[in-house]
């Protein structure tokens, strides 16, 4: 995370060399989870565009034509999803520093799995940190993990909420970050039942999960398909006892 800086992280201080390189690098990556998953939006449309393409097309012009026009659309889709991985890369890896380094400064030695933190968009309040529960993997893997089993993250254990929670209270004390997320009402209310705040935002500040990592994330195939949530929507997350 761009604001996450290698001091932090322990990773040291590059050269001038080494800084034009980096910078070069982070040129084509990108800044926000935000921009990552919009990114990915538009690569689903091209595949959805394409799927349908074999449908459609067929009925109106030749179907050789029609499956030409599915392999291209597909080998478009391809290529763009290489480059949203590549692109993402660093965003990645600065969301597992921060992670590692939250958890170095909690009181007790522990594993973050349940979530993810980024930089975020929402700006009103100040500098923003996102946080996601919900890991983007390619659908076999997901599908790997739901019959495989036991591997669910929502929702989140006890060590990673206490783990969250602790995150959260430091950025109020030090009225530092604004925190947000995006999760659907079932997981609202469940935090809120453990002392959290949520206050909701602008749904442009949203980013919903893919429906086959909502069922590997919270561990049942039939999410995926019938009990897939219909409204997510977009909150700032405070701990309820500091407003006092």
């Amino acid at each position: 995370m761009t604001r996450f800086n290698k001091e932090n992280v322990g990773m040291g201080i590059l050269n001038g060399a080494d800084k034009t390189l980096k910078g070069t690098y982070k040129a084509g990556q990108y800044k926000t989870y935000h921009a990552y998953r919009r990114a990915e939006k538009r690569a689903n449309w091209i595949a959805g565009i394409a799927v349908l393409s074999l449908f459609v097309l067929p009925l109106v012009l030749f179907q050789v034509f029609a499956i030409d026009v599915a392999i291209i659309l597909m080998t478009i889709y391809m290529l763009y999803i290489v480059n949203i991985s590549y692109r993402s890369g660093q965003i990645k890896a600065d969301s597992k520093a921060a992670l590692n380094q939250i958890a170095a400064n909690y009181r007790k030695k522990v594993k973050i799995k349940g979530w993810n933190i980024y930089d975020g968009v929402y700006d009103e309040d100040g500098e923003s940190i996102e946080i996601s529960f919900f890991k983007e993997r390619s659908f076999i893997n997901n599908v790997y993990r739901l019959i495989r089993g036991n591997s669910y993250t929502v929702p989140l254990e006890q060590d990673d909420f206490d783990v969250l929670k602790f995150f959260v209270e430091q950025q109020q004390k030090s009225n530092a970050f604004v925190v947000y997320t995006t999760m659907p009402l079932a997981v609202k209310n469940d935090f809120e039942k453990r002392g959290f705040e949520l206050t909701e935002i602008n749904n442009r500040y949203r980013n919903k999960p893919g429906r086959w990592d909502y069922a590997a994330a919270t561990g049942f195939l039939v999410n995926a398909l019938w009990h897939y949530p219909k409204t997510f929507k977009a909150y700032t997350l405070k701990v309820a006892d500091l407003q006092k």
